[in-house]
């Protein structure tokens, strides 16, 4: 798994202040594919796509790559979230 492409996503994208910058996480995820390039869109895809293959994903994984998002805000469990967050960065 690409620790650093999961920081430099949650930190960039899901900070503190996230919910005001963006008003959602659908949002927030549209930013980044438009303002990173396709590279560094492929890398968080791929740490993403393989932190759902492990299973067992708690919400601690968010906050331990700096992320301040609660997937169960919006009924959703974090597996679930982080497939929605992969399903948008393939238009």
């Amino acid at each position: 798994m690409n620790n650093e492409a999961l920081n430099y996503f949650f930190k960039g994208y899901f900070h503190q202040d996230w919910f005001s910058e963006y008003g959602t996480f659908e949002n927030a995820v549209r930013d980044f594919c438009e303002n990173e390039n396709e590279s560094k869109v492929t890398l968080v895809k791929r740490a993403l796509n393989e932190l759902i293959e492990d299973g067992n994903i708690t919400e601690q994984i968010i906050l331990d790559h700096g992320g301040y998002v609660r997937p169960e805000a919006f009924e959703l469990t974090t597996t679930n979230w982080l497939k929605k967050v992969v399903e948008i960065m393939n238009p």
